[in-house]
């Protein structure tokens, strides 16, 4: 009988070391990556929206849309009415210039004059500034719009696939029927940029 379980437990013992070999190793291994921290920054195309020659007493609507040339061309272009044959009003949006992330997307928000008063000088009189749906563009390449949007409103939307997003900014002009640039003064106000990763 000891000679049965001796036998007995040589047995067990030989299948234990064999299912023992026959188990699977696992060994763990990490996958890291670090990033190129690219802050999102603004600078200016053009950091001025110009109206020329507008005339007293006319209000004007505009689209955010960049002419080819100065000089009145803008007739042909249709970005601002109405136009008077003489006068050829012209119009050019400011442009902004957002860098960051490729793709990530960007919240920008704007504070916008209502109004433009004469910048010294002997101007007179006021024009009245409104937005509405075409006062904003927006761009991936600087030149073309691919929609627009109401820059009251702000925007929200990714970069592009370089990281350059664009945005043209621009106005509604009503001229007060008093008034006279003095003979060169300019009526002027400040605007606020301010953008910032959303995370997604």
């Amino acid at each position: 009988m000891k000679s049965f379980m001796f036998i007995f437990a040589v047995a067990l013992l030989a299948l234990s070391v064999n299912v023992a070999f026959a188990q699977p190793q696992v060994a763990s291994f990490s996958i890291d990556a670090t990033l190129f921290a690219q802050p999102l920054t603004l600078s200016w195309s053009s950091d001025i929206a110009l109206f020329e020659n507008l005339r007293a007493g006319v209000c004007y609507t505009t689209v955010a849309e960049l002419a080819s040339t100065a000089g009145g061309t803008n007739v042909t272009t249709g970005n601002i009415t109405p136009v008077d044959g003489t006068a050829l009003e012209d119009f050019a949006p400011a442009q902004l210039n957002l860098l960051g992330n490729p793709n990530a997307e960007v919240v920008v928000a704007f504070t916008l004059p209502s109004r433009l008063y004469p910048s010294g000088g002997a101007g007179l009189g006021h024009i009245d500034l409104s937005y509405d749906n075409h006062s904003g563009g927006v761009s991936f390449d600087g030149s073309t719009v691919s929609t627009f949007f109401n820059p009251q409103n702000g925007y929200t939307g990714p970069l592009g696939g370089d990281g350059n997003l664009f945005l043209n900014i621009g106005a509604n002009a009503c001229v007060s029927a008093d008034a006279n640039d003095g003979g060169g003064t300019v009526f002027s106000n400040q605007g606020l940029v301010t953008a910032e990763y959303t995370g997604n």
